[in-house]
């Protein structure tokens, strides 16, 4: 199976016309579409603005041909109005000197991965969205560290996440483009039933198993952190980002 994530940022005037066309456009478009099992609508806990279009797939290749195809392009150019503008600027400088300014057009932010194969409607079923709670942490894995950061994730982290109160739902995925960067992707019936186990002491000790399979740069970042007694943040820090589900439909 196929899970996809787009990436958007919307204007805060426009939030509330942003999850209606989710509900009443893209969610009935996606039903249509060949291998698409479920959407849904995340918006991060951190930053009010910030949303994930979260589907999932029969293959890969069902998810790649409705990229390639009119219904996503369709969808992307109805959702355009909604979107924060950016903030970053191209700047041409002409043969006589004159400088012109035009903004960047960001297109979407695509990540892809592999799951194992799961009920669409166990995942994220429709009658419980309301409160269900979307957590994703990644992490750079050290070249050649993969195979071993796997097998501990698979015999002694992941039966103790499943332990937790609240947690339906459990997997490692690797990313389709850096064959390096995994995720571990858990569901919650509530962000409380999240935010108990991460302060429970539980994640920093499972962090600790697989510490030293982490990628070079993170591994002399924690050493230099000791060395210092402080906290130094590299864009191959273990990052972790929670979702509430504003809306979504499997189509099972």
């Amino acid at each position: 199976m196929y899970l996809r994530f787009v990436q958007i940022k919307l204007m805060p005037e426009h939030i509330a016309a942003a999850r209606t066309t989710y509900d009443e456009k893209v969610i009935p478009a996606l039903q249509q579409v060949k291998g698409c099992l479920h959407a849904s609508l995340v918006q991060s806990t951190h930053h009010a603005d910030e949303y994930i279009s979260m589907t999932l797939w029969e293959s890969r290749e069902d998810a790649e041909a409705y990229e390639k195809g009119g219904v996503f392009q369709k969808l992307w150019e109805e959702g355009k109005k909604f979107l924060a503008g950016s903030s970053e600027w191209k700047i041409h400088l002409s043969e006589d000197f004159t400088l012109t300014y035009e903004p960047v057009t960001e297109g979407p932010a695509i990540t892809a991965y592999e799951i194992p194969a799961v009920s669409g409607s166990s995942l994220l079923p429709h009658e419980a969205l309301g409160s269900l709670y979307v957590r994703i942490v990644s992490n750079q894995i050290r070249h050649g560290k993969l195979e071993e950061f796997k097998q501990i994730y698979e015999t002694e982290i992941k039966p103790e996440i499943q332990k937790a109160k609240g947690c339906r739902y459990v997997s490692l995925t690797g990313n389709i483009k850096d064959s390096d960067k995994v995720i571990s992707l858990t569901i919650w019936d509530t962000k409380q039933d999240a935010d108990v186990y991460e302060q429970s002491g539980t994640f920093i000790k499972l962090i600790e198993k697989v510490e030293h399979t982490f990628s070079e740069m993170h591994q002399w970042k924690m050493q230099l952190a000791k060395e210092i007694s402080g906290r130094i943040l590299t864009s191959e820090e273990v990052t972790i980002d929670g979702y509430s589900v504003v809306t979504g439909k499997s189509f099972l």
